[in-house]
């Protein structure tokens, strides 16, 4: 295989992160309506508009990271998974748990509970299928929630903070970078990925679950228009998110989150704004 093959083949396959991402926003958009109910209408009423949420979040995240390098330099990889394994499969949880509401209680419980183990036993086990599966009903379930719960204004908030927090965290700290070679030399399934062997290239799970938050407020708060043209921004953004990828990682939020706040802003300004 030549030099220029490679960064061919890379590209192509980099193309898998952005249909993943496109299936991701259309389970979530299937989801909104089982998770937008009055009760989480009247927590968004009641706090959806406190800047508690973009806090707690960021500090979450960090100390989940600060937590997750600990155990991985220290090679507490045991401990790690379980960790891993505990969040995640709470999350799985929850979100089949919602998303089976329309069945009666007791096959609602059993589908969901074998679909989490059997998720989350496969996804460790490095089934690939399992992890897409895993990644997309997590950023689906998880940006449908949130989008429900958080206005607009705060979720604009969130997503500029966790962008300036993913740049500094993969160009100036590299701990991202920590934490992504820790979970694919661990197994842990926490990334999507393409390839085998050295050619791997990877896309983290919150780079699909928070872009897709974004969007899913944006539905939510205000139309469908709306919610298409930032997405088209979003899908656009990984044109240079890939091209740039191919020389050294990246980090996704800023690239797409900057395209969906370039889409929203085109909606409100000229067509929210001139046509009304």
């Amino acid at each position: 295989m030549s030099e220029s093959e490679v960064p061919k083949q890379a590209w192509y396959r980099r193309l898998i992160f952005l249909f993943i991402f496109i299936l991701t926003n259309i389970l979530a958009v299937y989801s909104l309506p089982l998770f937008v109910s009055p009760a989480t209408q009247s927590l968004k009423q009641s706090s959806g508009n406190s800047l508690i949420f973009p806090i707690y979040y960021i500090t979450a995240i960090i100390l989940f990271t600060l937590v997750f390098i600990y155990l991985g330099r220290k090679r507490k990889i045991s401990i790690l998974k379980s960790l891993v394994g505990i969040l995640l499969g709470y999350s799985l949880f929850v979100i089949l748990l919602m998303d089976f509401s329309f069945l009666y209680l007791i096959p609602d419980l059993l589908l969901t509970i074998m679909l989490t183990i059997a998720l989350i036993f496969y996804s460790f086990r490095k089934i690939k299928i399992a992890i897409y599966s895993l990644g997309i009903i997590l950023g689906a379930g998880i940006s449908a929630i949130l989008a429900s719960i958080i206005t607009l204004q705060i979720t604009i908030v969130i997503m500029a903070i966790f962008a300036i927090y993913d740049y500094l965290s993969v160009n100036i700290s590299k701990s991202m970078i920590e934490v992504a070679e820790t979970a694919m030399d661990s197994g842990l399934p926490l990334l999507f990925t393409a390839g085998e062997g050295d050619e791997t290239i990877a896309m983290g799970f919150g780079d699909t679950v928070l872009p897709t938050f974004a969007l899913m407020a944006i539905l939510v708060n205000l139309n469908f228009t709306a919610y298409a043209i930032s997405l088209a921004f979003a899908v656009a953004s990984f044109i240079p998110m890939m091209y740039f990828a191919s020389k050294k990682p990246q980090p996704g939020l800023p690239y797409m989150m900057n395209g969906i706040f370039i889409g929203l802003i085109i909606y409100l300004i000229f067509i929210n704004f001139i046509f009304h």
